[in-house]
Order: structure tokens, then C-alpha cells, then sequence
């Protein structure tokens, strides 16, 4: 007995020790914030970083922050402690950073290259060293996504003051070389994927006369699936949160759009926008955190419930421009990843019930169902849905999305229910 108990006081002791942390870049201040959901606090002054901080990533216990003034990758321990850089050349301008198998990857803006770093490759006590080996990739490249062992890079086109034809790089990561390019529309910025393997790119235009598109295509065929076309203000990001939405951020603090990864509807749109004052979002199995910058005074991170429901906010540094969540399931830029999760349902229109067919899900699943607007109404482990919120309300005629998850993947539908 006393044996057991010990076990269950050691693996509580084990659950409160590994509380979520989220780690924010703060360009103005040149800091970064460590924030402790569990206490909903930040230490602003965690770490000091170079000049224009950019992006963020996390890989074996340390922090890799851009540097984008100071043409570097800052090397910073979870004590807050720097370990040293990695130098990029002279007005880089370096500007997203992804890890993968052991390698660094930096675009840097001002060169057109897709900078590489070997993380395996004997470096100096100080880590001081640069680029293990580059490529020239295209115009201005800034975002980037691996998928399916290839890097997706976005080539802005950036000619100030005009931007040429937007293009998506392909970069097979074995030999290092482009295999492929993409025309996208203007000003691409940042991609994701989604379970089909398609990949969404933000375009957030001329900052001028054209506007915002997010162009799809097909990983695999390269043909454009689909272009959404917003037709006002400028995004600049793109994330998909807890509850199966697309959403991209508005560069002027405007909040964020939203729309369907499957059937391209926009849900959220001109005049409609949720999270205002937003521009970032990650999420895990209990908040959405949204980074909402502020260049002038204290940025927040604004900490949502699944249903959109404000819980805190939590201020930060100055000019908040990117975070990386440690022990979550999702960080910035990506989506849920591929998988062989399939949802049916019928009858579809529905008046009273529906009923719901899953192939490829585990047996510990949940059926979460959303509002237009993104808000959970229900839940139910069972394979159908009356139609009545978790208060057993009848829910008005309208479009749902139905959300069924297990531990590893997730997947959305689109249902309606009528009178």
C-alpha cells in the first residue's frame, strides 16, 4: 500500500513538473519572455538576444533563435543561458528557421539562399560557426515547410519597391538541390499542410492593390488545387488551431480570418475576423495562445479555451514576433499532420440526429462539434449527434463542423442541420 502510494505522489510530483512553457521573441526589446501557463505568468527578461529577433525553434533542449539584424542563430540553454551563435554572411538578413534531422535550415532573405547547419559537425566550445553548406533558392525567400522529405520554401519575389511572380521552391533535402518551383500568387509568406498532403500558402500581396490569397496545391502533382481569394486587408501568417480551422493573421493587428482546410470555405472573413489584435496562434489539448505584438509598448499573449473564450492575458516584451510552445502537440506553421483518419455522415443535410461512420481512429476518440464561428457546441463519444448543444438545446438550422480526434490525429466535416 504504501508502495503505491509513493508511485501515485512520484508521478503527480512528475505531471506538475512538466508544466506547459511557451518561449516568446521580443524584437524590440531584444529578450525573451518564458511563460508559464500553469501560473499564467512571464519572466520578460529571460534571455537577451541580438538585434531584430525574428522566428524561434526548439530542438534537444535549447533555443535557436534569428537574429535577423545581427545575421546570426542565437544558441540559448532553457536556463536562459546563451551557448553561442552560428554566423550567417554579411546582410543575410536571415528570417525562418526550421529543424530537421540533425540540420538547421535558415532562409535568408536578403541573399536568396536556404542556408544549411549541421548540428552533428564538430563545432568551437562557443558553437561559433556558419553555414555548412547553402543554396541559392530564388527572390527574397522567408517562410518555409518540411514535408514528406522535402523543404517548401517561399519565394516572395521581393524586388523593392515590387514584388516579381511569387514561386514556391522545392527542395529535395537528400541532395540538397531544387527539384521543382511553384507559381504562387503575390507576396507568399508562410505555408502549412494538410492531411491530403495539400499545401496552403498565404499571399498577402502588394501591401497596395493586391491583396491577400492563400493558394493550395497538390504536394505530390503540383497542380493548384484552389485559390482563396479575400479581397481585403493583408495576412501575413497562417496556422491551423484546435478546432480543425485555417486561420492567417493580420499583419495590421486586425485578428485572424479563418477558413475550411477541406471544402475552402471562409468562415471568418471581411469584417468577421476572431482573436483581434492577433497575429500568431499555436495550441495544445487545453488553450489556443495568441501572440498579439504591439511594436510600441508590452505585446500580449492572449491564452483562449477550444471555444474561444478569453481565460488570460499575459503581457510580454516589446514587438512579441514569434513563440514556440515546449511539450505541445503543434507550433507555428504547422498542421495536422497526414493521416489515414476518414469521417462519413448521414444523412447530410440532417433534421433531428445524424449519424457518423469513422474509419482509422483509435478507441479512445471524441466527436467535438463547432459553429460556424469556431465555438464548441457539443461533444459526444458516441456515433451520432442529436442536434442539441451540451445543455440539451436544440441547436438552430445552420453548418456545422464535426471534429473527430484520438491521441495522434484529427479530422473535420462539414454537416448541415436544417428545420
Amino acid at each position: 500500500m504504501k508502495t503505491t502510494f509513493l508511485i501515485i505522489i512520484i508521478l503527480l510530483s512528475m505531471t506538475i513538473s512538466q508544466a506547459q512553457e511557451i518561449y516568446v521573441v521580443n524584437s524590440n526589446s531584444e529578450t525573451i519572455s518564458h511563460v508559464q501557463i500553469d501560473t499564467f505568468s512571464a519572466t520578460n527578461n529571460f534571455a537577451q538576444i541580438g538585434q531584430y529577433g525574428n522566428h524561434i525553434a526548439y530542438h534537444s533542449d535549447r533555443l535557436y533563435v534569428v537574429n535577423s539584424g545581427d545575421n546570426s542563430i542565437q544558441i540559448i540553454d532553457t536556463d536562459g543561458t546563451t551557448q553561442g551563435y552560428f554566423y550567417l554572411e554579411d546582410s543575410s538578413n536571415p528570417w525562418h528557421i526550421n529543424i530537421h534531422d540533425g540540420y538547421i535550415y535558415v532562409t535568408g532573405l536578403f541573399t536568396g539562399k536556404l542556408y544549411r547547419i549541421d548540428l552533428n559537425a564538430p563545432h568551437s566550445a562557443s558553437y561559433m560557426g556558419g553555414a555548412s553548406s547553402e543554396l541559392f533558392v530564388g527572390t527574397a525567400p522567408q517562410g518555409m515547410l518540411f514535408y514528406d522529405n522535402k523543404m517548401y520554401v517561399a519565394l516572395t519575389g521581393l524586388n523593392y519597391p515590387n514584388y516579381g511572380q511569387g514561386k514556391i521552391a522545392i527542395i529535395d533535402l537528400e541532395s540538397f538541390s531544387i527539384i521543382d518551383t511553384v507559381d504562387v500568387a503575390t507576396n507568399p509568406q508562410e505555408l502549412l499542410v494538410d492531411s491530403r498532403g495539400y499545401i496552403h500558402v498565404v499571399c498577402t500581396g502588394d501591401y497596395a492593390e493586391q491583396m491577400t490569397k492563400v493558394v493550395i496545391f497538390d504536394s505530390q502533382s503540383l497542380e493548384i488545387i484552389h485559390t482563396i481569394d479575400f479581397d481585403w486587408s493583408f495576412f501575413t501568417t497562417i496556422q491551423m488551431s484546435a478546432d480543425g480551422l485555417v486561420y492567417i493573421g493580420n499583419g495590421l493587428g486586425l485578428g485572424f480570418a479563418t477558413y475550411h482546410p477541406l471544402t475552402f470555405e471562409i468562415i471568418n472573413g471581411y469584417g468577421n475576423t476572431i482573436f483581434s489584435g492577433g497575429q500568431y496562434l499555436i495550441y495544445d489539448s487545453q488553450y489556443v495562445y495568441v501572440l498579439a505584438p504591439d511594436w510600441w509598448s508590452n505585446s500580449l499573449l492572449k491564452v483562449y479555451t477550444h471555444d474561444h473564450s478569453l481565460v488570460s492575458e499575459i503581457a510580454l516584451g516589446i514587438g512579441s514576433s514569434a513563440m514556440v510552445l515546449l511539450d505541445g502537440n503543434v507550433s507555428i506553421g504547422d498542421i495536422v499532420k497526414p493521416n489515414i483518419l476518414e469521417i462519413y455522415a448521414y444523412p447530410n443535410p440532417f433534421v433531428s440526429e445524424i449519424n457518423f461512420e469513422i474509419k482509422g481512429i483509435s478507441s479512445d476518440f471524441s466527436i467535438d462539434i463547432f459553429n460556424i464561428r469556431g465555438q464548441k457546441v457539443a461533444t459526444t463519444q458516441n456515433m451520432s449527434w442529436d442536434g442539441k448543444d451540451r445543455n440539451g438545446r436544440d441547436m438552430p438550422a445552420g453548418v456545422y463542423l464535426a471534429r473527430v480526434s484520438d491521441r495522434e490525429n484529427m479530422v473535420v466535416k462539414k454537416i448541415l442541420k436544417t428545420k
